[in-house]
């Protein structure tokens, strides 16, 4: 084989590799839907904090964060979850390293709804085109 020939055939490859790649990058985004709801504790909205969705097909997990108010958003690919709630840690204005921690906030969050594999929480979404409700009232 001539080098000429085998210059053809390694454009031709190159391309063909290019097109490939180019391909997988466009490959059709997953629908999805939009859920919405409370996270509550003690019947008490949850301050600030967020509600992680973790799929039951494995892979990560996708966030909605919870504002003042304990309402959340987010956006899910149909299927099954185990949910994790968290809260955050609000400290005081001017707090400064060393000074000491304020009491705990008794409606914060325990521990045991912060674990997705803990919490027994569970959220199934369904594809839809509506605004799908999900609460989370913790006891």
């Amino acid at each position: 084989m001539n080098s000429a020939t085998h210059d053809h055939y390694r454009h031709r490859w190159t391309l063909v590799l290019a097109i490939g790649v180019f391909t997988l990058g466009c490959a059709a985004e997953v629908e999805t839907t939009q859920v919405s709801g409370q996270a509550s504790y003690r019947d008490k909205p949850i301050a600030g904090g967020v509600v992680n969705f973790f799929p039951a097909t494995g892979g990560r997990p996708i966030a909605g964060i919870v504002d003042d108010q304990g309402h959340y958003e987010a956006n899910l690919p149909a299927g099954d979850y185990t949910v994790a709630v968290q809260s955050s840690s609000n400290l005081p204005e001017g707090f400064k390293e060393g000074d000491p921690l304020p009491p705990p906030d008794p409606y914060a969050v325990p521990v045991k709804y912060q674990l997705h594999k803990k919490s027994g929480l569970k959220a199934s979404i369904a594809k839809q085109s509506e605004v799908q409700e999900v609460n989370f009232e913790l006891k």
